[in-house]
């Protein structure tokens, strides 16, 4: 990518809004907004990094097309580390669009997905893991999402990781000094100086793979299937989660055919709820044979199972039987639904022998509804991550350190078999380079393009 050239892009999310910010990024950002930005009294150049100033804006027909306010950040003391302007202007897309268009007339160019962030990994103001928390703040759809991104901002993961490459590259420093000065007078590696030392550093690197699976709860959340016979409540329960008529609710018998899932963050969680059809053997067409199929396959991917049971009625023998097959499989919480009618068929003794986890609710009313979020928190022991600690939230990070975590374990073996000291050195200086991905310092331009391709323009 040229760096010498001059980016342009709207920073703020397209629609109408207060304010629209107009970012441009390169060394002659500052002279091509002398072209349609002026000031009263002062000339562009003369005006301080970092200040507000109010400006007039202008189209390339010489039109004023807005009153906004200046901001300067010269290189290398801003976010890209080339010389960057801030527009301010009033927030109507079309408005934001033709200032962006102005700064294209007079020489700079549309900025891709992201690439205002990459300038700054490229220009050293970033690495690698911090560009990629920033992503993950912007995309954060919960609490603890936010949390766990902005401490990898401040480098929480990357302290961690730097760690154990210190402890790694000491072990290869050592090793190469007993090398290479034989005669000098340096502390000998031992085989049981490396193997203790490299267990540590393994089991570091294993504590914090254990972190990925919470971390992957915090960012694509947990996935939970509503389930039970056909015209339980399964889809007024949805609705009743997200707030709005979603599934499509009547008295007939297997209306719904099809999954249906929506995204709810309850209690600083996120869930993906699963509306399937109702299960039973008196299907009476091919499609809702294939919805009944699909309902088993939102089962097996759940991680908790939401059981309906209308309360109104009596429960059914195959109902139960189909409780007992998923408790086998999945925990499961019994939700007794239309609990705002008071009959004789409440609170089935058969059901309390089954499952221990129960919530009354009303779908219709929304009795225990609030309650659901506690609830599933609880059976997943979700309150047990700490979110203080380094979590283990993005993919790549994880294979990096599953491929250093199998050559730190080649090592061991290497050394358990005594082979000569020195032949570990190639393990352990490919785990270093494999470390060095992490923050970007060897790590291939696609992998840098992939990551910067998820931004939003204008980042």
């Amino acid at each position: 990518m040229e760096l010498l050239d001059t980016i342009a892009a709207i920073s703020t999310p397209i629609g109408n809004g207060g304010v629209g910010v107009i970012r441009i990024s390169g060394d002659s950002a500052l002279e091509i907004c002398k072209n349609f930005v002026k000031t009263a009294n002062l000339d562009l150049s003369d005006i301080s990094d970092r200040t507000m100033n109010f400006c007039k804006i202008f189209s390339s027909d010489g039109s004023q097309i807005d009153e906004a306010l200046f901001c300067i950040f010269r290189a290398p003391n801003s976010y890209t580390g080339e010389n960057v302007i801030e527009l301010f202007c009033h927030g109507g897309y079309v408005l934001c669009s033709n200032v962006v268009k102005s700064a294209i007339f007079y020489g700079a160019r549309q900025a891709k997905q992201g690439e205002f962030t990459k300038r700054a990994f490229l220009n050293g103001k970033l690495n690698l893991s911090k560009s990629e928390a920033i992503a993950d703040l912007i995309h954060a759809k919960t609490d603890h999402e936010v949390k766990i991104s902005a401490g990898n901002l401040r480098g929480n993961l990357d302290d961690k990781i730097q760690k154990i490459k210190d402890e790694i590259l000491k072990i290869t420093s050592q090793i190469l000094a007993n090398i290479d000065f034989p005669d000098e007078d340096i502390d000998e590696v031992t085989y049981h100086n490396i193997d203790s030392v490299l267990k540590k550093i393994v089991q570091d690197v294993t504590n914090l793979l254990s972190t990925s699976k919470s971390g992957n709860i915090i960012k694509n959340g947990v996935n939970i299937a509503i389930v039970g016979a056909p015209n339980v409540g399964k889809s007024s329960l949805l609705n009743a989660i997200v707030c709005e008529n979603r599934a499509i609710v009547t008295d007939i018998p297997g209306t719904t055919r099809d999954i249906i899932v929506e995204q709810v963050n309850l209690n600083g969680y996120l869930f993906n709820f699963y509306d399937t059809a109702g299960i039973h053997d008196n299907w009476r067409d091919e499609i809702e044979r294939i919805g009944i199929q699909l309902s088993e396959k939102a089962i097996d991917s759940a991680q908790v199972v939401l059981f309906i049971v209308d309360i109104s009625r009596n429960i059914t023998n195959q109902e139960l039987d189909l409780l007992k097959n998923i408790k086998t499989r999945k925990p499961v919480v019994i939700l007794n639904n239309k609990c705002d009618i008071q009959t004789h068929f409440c609170n089935d003794s058969r059901l309390v022998e089954l499952n221990k986890n129960q919530l009354d609710i009303s779908a219709l009313t929304g009795i225990g509804i609030d309650k659901l979020g506690d609830v599933l928190v609880d059976i997943l022991n979700l309150k047990s991550i700490n979110l203080q600690e380094p979590i283990i939230c993005n993919p790549r990070h994880e294979n990096i350190l599953l491929r250093s975590h199998s050559l730190l374990n080649e090592t061991l073996e290497l050394i358990g078999n005594r082979v000569p000291i020195d032949v570990c050195l190639d393990n352990l200086e490919e785990c270093l380079q494999v470390l060095g991905e992490f923050q970007g310092q060897s790590v291939s331009d696609i992998i840098i393009k992939d990551i910067f391709s998820r931004f939003c323009v204008g980042k």
